[in-house]
């Protein structure tokens, strides 16, 4: 253990005190002549060029506060209270009992009054021992006033990125509560940019503060990914937030860590929650111990009270349970959910009379004989026969509603109350749903705003209407399921949603007619090219003939008149053929030139459609936007968790991954041939 002399301490204060007296304010200069003697009597490196502001922010000029902070800061990485300190005070303090116990047991309970017959082993063996106590608690002592000097200086501190470099050196009580929120969330954003081994006590530290619900997700984010040891015992407050989203990354964040010590905190964590919080809180409390008391959170913390020591003891890591089978949790299209307050929102537009398809990679629909049962059916028959599935699978406590759309939308009982899954509701459910037929066009948002609907607190005046089978709980979770991409909202038409997809193929066309014309316009060049060869060979030829006429015409005898007027007569021959290669090949450059311009034409009537399918695209996007921002509003206060399930090819994968992946959901496609 790194000790602390005590002599080098007692001058520092007294130069200090020296220092303090001769003037309460410092120059720069000074300060850094102060800065300089701690260094050098500490004996300990450190680059304080670097840290003057920091050291002039945290003690206002204050002599002796800054150079027992610069005293704090040499010791801070190696001797900690509570770590180091407190356990060689307990040490020593054992040590030194061993020796009295001794000497008890041999000169009688009066040993110390009968120190005139020790013997000269003993006693040197007493004081060393006496003397390592009291240095300790010396220690310690000294080590809690400088604590106390930092906590005081970090009260006054407002210099973001000073707090930051000082929560790094993991100093406990750096980071004070009394700071405000602003700074201590700068703080925050300083040390996740860090290299997390430097940083990570820092961090835990900081989510025992009053962080503000997104920067504790942040920071929660954080720790899921580096998972730091014994994380899990310091999220206390996080489990226990009245913030639902950073109880739920809370609770995700516990179940990456896997420390099953956590167990007490997620009990307090289930008091006074509701909800999807508690049925996530439950599921992984099942998983821990293989309990199962719902989410009665007394009588979860009667067990821990009586077994929970015991249990912790014996402890199976390797062991674990499935906690939605023992929680009631369910599972629709594979996704699963602990939840047990559950709207059904299922897409029954024309489109899901298509058959339906399965890759092997997607969620397999099977019959308890093992066969895919998919075969010959509809999308929408399968979405029947596994809704169907699901509803029946949910445990006698669990609420739910159902909401089919296309063009309209269709609910089972009228918003905002959902029913309990008794049998009775079970069945009736089944019996209202089954006869449903595909028809019509995809009003997605419309049938989500309306399930967000039983997310709203029941009026008093609705619990007194109310019917023995319909309870006023609220839904935390929606299962999306859509075959295609919406096409209107609040009754009006969001346009053409495949116009981009229309649109790239326009292009598509477009630049093969223009690739077409480009073809066309080379061969009508080369053709004209060799028409114009050709016309230079026929004119030669002509000449050529030509000259032999003139030598038959001065030709003095016969035989050579008739060699003369037979060469003119083949170059006569020659010129005719090359005429008539010139004119083949005009014709195939004029044939050309027509192709060229009908392309040409072909290509401007296709980029005139892409650009209006673009335009369409643009206000479609433009308008889908627009509704699902109204949605992404809607559920801002609600915070319902919703899954999203493509099926087929058609569904708009990126707005079923988007809508699942900002509302804390999960997305799974089915079909995507």
């Amino acid at each position: 253990m790194l000790r602390i002399t005590r002599t080098p301490l007692v001058l520092l204060l007294v130069a200090l005190g020296l220092a303090s007296n001769a003037a309460a304010r410092m120059d720069d200069a000074t300060f850094r002549r102060t800065a300089g003697n701690a260094k050098r009597m500490m004996g300990k490196p450190a680059k304080y060029d670097e840290k003057l502001p920091l050291l002039r922010a945290l003690a206002k000029d204050d002599t002796r506060r800054a150079t027992e902070v610069i005293f704090a800061w040499n010791r801070a990485s190696h001797t900690l209270v509570g770590k180091k300190l407190a356990p060689e005070v307990t040490k020593r303090r054992a040590d030194l009992d061993k020796v009295e116990a001794k000497l008890a047991k041999k000169h009688g309970p009066q040993w110390y009054e009968k120190k005139t017959l020790w013997s000269d082993a003993e006693k040197k063996r007493y004081e060393k021992r006496r003397k390592a106590w009291i240095d300790a608690k010396g220690d310690v002592d000294v080590e809690w006033r400088v604590q106390g000097y930092l906590a005081s200086a970090v009260d006054r501190l407002t210099d973001a990125e000073a707090l930051g470099w000082l929560a790094k050196t993991g100093v406990p009580g750096l980071v004070a509560a009394r700071a405000s929120g602003p700074l201590l969330e700068a703080c925050l954003g300083r040390l996740l940019d860090q290299p997390p081994s430097a940083v990570q006590r820092a961090i835990l530290g900081l989510l025992q503060q009053p962080l503000s619900p997104e920067a504790a997700v942040k920071a929660l984010t954080w720790v899921g990914k580096h998972k730091p040891e014994n994380a899990a015992l310091r999220l206390e407050r996080c489990v226990t937030s009245d913030s639902p989203a950073v109880k739920r990354m809370a609770v995700k964040v516990l179940a990456l860590l896997d420390d099953r010590r956590c167990v007490p905190l997620l009990i307090e964590g289930l008091k006074d929650t509701t909800g999807l919080p508690a049925a996530e809180i439950e599921t992984l409390l099942q998983s821990f111990t293989g309990k199962r008391f719902s989410q009665d959170y007394p009588a979860w913390k009667r067990w821990w009270s009586t077994e929970g020591e015991t249990w912790l003891g014996e402890l199976d890591a390797a062991k674990r349970f499935d906690p939605l089978a023992m929680s009631g949790g369910v599972s629709f299209y594979g996704i699963r959910t602990p939840s047990k307050r559950i709207a059904f929102v299922l897409d029954r537009s024309g489109s899901m009379k298509a058959p339906a398809v399965w890759n092997t990679e997607d969620v397999p629909f099977t019959a308890r004989d093992g066969k895919d049962s998919s075969a010959g059916k509809t999308r929408l028959e399968v979405a029947k026969i596994q809704l169907a599935r699901t509803i029946n699978n949910l445990a006698s406590d669990a609420y739910f509603t159902i909401i089919f759309y296309n063009a309209a939308v269709t609910d089972w009982h009228p918003p905002p109350q959902i029913v309990p899954a008794t049998r009775k509701n079970k069945a009736e459910a089944q019996k209202w749903f089954m006869p449903l037929e595909p028809a019509a066009s995809t009003s997605l948002f419309d049938a989500m705003l309306k399930a967000l609907e039983y997310a709203e607190k029941v009026t008093a005046v609705e619990k007194a209407k109310e019917r023995k089978d319909v309870g006023p709980e609220r839904i935390d979770t929606i299962f999306l399921l859509s075959d295609g991409a919406p096409t209107h909202f609040q009754d009006q038409p969001l346009g053409d949603p495949y116009a981009r997809e229309k649109s790239v193929a326009a292009e598509s066309r477009a630049n093969s007619s223009k690739a077409s014309a480009a073809l066309e316009k080379a061969k009508a060049e080369s053709a004209r090219a060799l028409a114009k060869n050709a016309e230079e060979k026929a004119q030669a030829a002509k000449a050529q003939a030509e000259a032999a006429r003139a030598k038959a015409e001065a030709a003095t005898n016969d035989d050579e008149r008739k060699r003369h007027e037979d060469e003119a007569t083949r170059h006569e021959t020659e010129m005719q053929r090359y005429e008539a290669e010139r004119k083949r090949y005009e014709t195939e450059a004029q044939g050309h030139e027509r192709e060229q311009a009908r392309h040409e034409e072909e290509a401007r009537q296709h980029e005139a459609q892409r650009q209006d399918l673009e335009a369409k695209a643009d206000s479609y996007d433009a308008r889908l936007e627009a509704a699902y921002q109204a949605f992404k509003k809607a559920n801002s206060t609600r915070r319902i968790v919703v899954h999203a399930i493509g099926v087929g090819q058609a569904h708009n994968v990126t707005l079923m991954k988007r809508i699942a992946r900002e509302s804390g959901g999960k997305y799974v496609a089915v079909g995507m041939d």
